[in-house]
């Protein structure tokens, strides 16, 4: 991951933006302004609640370290940095927050969306799904029924079925 979005950056950098294919009007500039935000804000909540050292992989690094220094058997590194299954906010809402915020960061970045500015969307909506799918499956493996259950209770990336309890939306009746 780590070393395919840079490269895949530098290639698709060198593209010409293409056309216009929509320009954001100016009623919508606090809807998109305020999007933004929440954007920025589920990044920094998700990575808060999953244990930030666990996630650019220092924990690992400290763990492997201290083990080999001591002559000891290498320890598996929590998910997370947990041995329980993280629920709490914003992994109540949806179970991939930071997969959101990363996507509502890119959607609202202009008000001016080209051709290259759709096609980096299509790519990452691309990389999130397969990346979702290998993590969910990992998740799956660790914690069982318990995720499944999970799986079963909150939406993968838009939070409708948070949204249905609260009442804020309801989905329709034939």
């Amino acid at each position: 991951q780590c070393f395919a979005y840079p490269a895949f950056w530098y290639v698709v950098s060198h593209f010409e933006s293409g056309r216009t294919l929509w320009s954001l009007p100016a009623a919508l500039y606090p809807v998109h302004f305020g999007l933004k935000i929440l954007g920025h804000f589920l990044i920094v909540a998700a990575f808060i609640a999953a244990d930030i050292n666990t996630f650019v992989g220092s924990k690992q690094l400290w763990v492997y370290l201290r083990a080999k220094l001591r002559g000891r058997p290498v320890d598996r590194v929590a998910v997370f940095g947990h041995n329980n299954l993280v629920i709490g906010f914003p992994f109540t809402f949806v179970r991939h927050p930071m997969y959101l915020g990363i996507i509502l960061s890119l959607v609202t970045a202009t008000g001016i969306y080209t051709e290259k500015i759709a096609l980096n969307l299509i790519c990452l909506l691309l990389y999130v799904e397969v990346g979702s799918y290998f993590e969910e499956r990992q998740l799956v493996r660790l914690f069982g029924d318990a995720y499944r259950k999970y799986q079963t209770t909150t939406s993968k990336y838009l939070p409708l079925s948070w949204l249905w309890q609260a009442r804020i939306c309801q989905p329709r009746s034939p």
